[in-house]
């Protein structure tokens, strides 16, 4: 469990070093059960490729590597790079 924690540790800092706070792990509803925003994308940190929901990469992706992203923006923002396969944003 210390690898984990160390990698959620260091994709925080990431996150927080750039300046922006697009990355967003996966979680479950929010505590004050209201609906969460739904993900348009979903993004690796351990590739830094993101990915359409329903690209066929998206399931092969760890749960601990996992980030949600709401907009392309968001995702060129935090350093990922859209996914060949699936093109993200080239719609």
């Amino acid at each position: 469990m210390r690898v984990t924690n160390t990698l959620l540790l260091l994709l925080l800092l990431t996150c927080l070093l750039l300046g922006s706070f697009a990355c967003r792990t996966v979680a479950p509803d929010s505590e004050n059960g209201e609906p969460r925003q739904q993900a348009k994308y979903i993004g690796c940190s351990s590739t830094m490729v993101f990915h359409r929901t329903d690209c066929r990469y998206c399931d092969t992706i760890k749960p601990e590597n996992r980030v949600e992203f709401f907009s392309v923006e968001e995702a060129l923002n935090a350093g990922y790079r859209p996914c060949k396969a699936c093109k993200p944003g080239g719609d």
